[in-house]
């Protein structure tokens, strides 16, 4: 249709800086995310385990709780790397890889299925910027159930204890920080690749799912036949209890696979996912 007045212009306002872009995209996909009642719910109850394990450092130091509940000293449970390990550790893992299977592969599918993604690229935004800002979504809210509380224990615990425990212990909070990344990173970036190449949201959800699994089960099996810990190294299950307890210098109760298989695990894992997403996000140009 032939435009007769020329009042079309273009923007001459002050455009957001390259750092800034991501941050836009992380808005409004993480305001999509809790528009779901059920996830916020889901959400409230990953809080709950800390929770009870605050409870439990708080008793070892409360003298009149003990004797009101009649536990004598031994039966109480030392909190130490074991128990940031496995009480706390492994099994906030595990929510969070049931946050991003829910959360994930509704990221970028829908963006797809819709033809949504020439949109996003035709702005000042190119492909990194829009990744990084659908994997700060999982990034910040996988954060905020692993290694924030298990900083807030942490510093609970070396509160309430006399002697220097945290200086003691430095590579507690490290080891939280650093598990916590590696396997958010490494879920997130495979969630999105699946999202990205099946457009059902159901059926990427599936797919995440079985990936994950089907793998720790392909390791099983190798096991079984072959013995020794070559198995493990296709294992999430084995990877990431290796993996953590490595970082927190106590014994692996799954696998004497070497911690460096591990990483090396996750960081194929990574490589490979972002290899995948980066050849589905593109934009298409459209001749009229």
């Amino acid at each position: 249709m032939a435009i007769f007045q020329h009042a079309y212009q273009g923007f001459h306002g002050q455009i957001s800086s390259t750092l800034r872009q991501p941050w836009v995209i992380f808005r409004y996909a993480l305001a999509d995310v809790f528009s779901s009642k059920l996830f916020t719910a889901f959400f409230v109850l990953c809080f709950i385990p800390p929770l009870v394990m605050m409870c439990m450092i708080y008793m070892n130091y409360n003298l009149e709780m003990l004797s009101l509940l009649n536990l004598p000293l031994d039966k109480l449970i030392t909190v130490d790397a074991n128990f940031f390990a496995h009480w706390m550790q492994i099994p906030q893992m595990w929510l969070v890889f049931t946050l991003v299977m829910f959360v994930g592969p509704a990221l970028i599918s829908p963006d797809i299925s819709n033809n949504a993604l020439p949109l996003y690229l035709s702005r000042p935004i190119n492909k990194t910027n829009y990744v990084f800002g659908k994997l700060l979504v999982l990034l910040v809210l996988g954060s905020l159930i692993t290694w924030i509380p298990a900083w807030l224990l942490i510093l609970f615990h070396a509160n309430l204890g006399d002697q220097p425990w945290l200086l003691n212990n430095l590579h507690i909070p490290l080891a939280s920080v650093v598990s916590s990344l590696i396997w958010i990173i490494c879920l997130s970036m495979l969630s999105l690749a699946v999202s990205a190449w099946v457009k059902w949201k159901a059926l990427a959800r599936l797919f995440f799912f079985g990936f994950v699994w089907l793998s720790s089960a392909l390791g099983a099996a190798i096991e079984n036949i072959y013995g020794g810990w070559k198995g493990s190294t296709v294992s999430f299950i084995d990877s990431l209890d290796v993996m953590v307890s490595g970082l927190y210098g106590v014994t692996s109760s799954s696998s004497s696979m070497p911690s460096t298989a591990s990483y090396l695990f996750f960081i194929t894992v990574t490589v490979l996912a972002t290899v995948l997403l980066a050849r589905k996000i593109r934009a298409f140009e459209v001749n009229l």
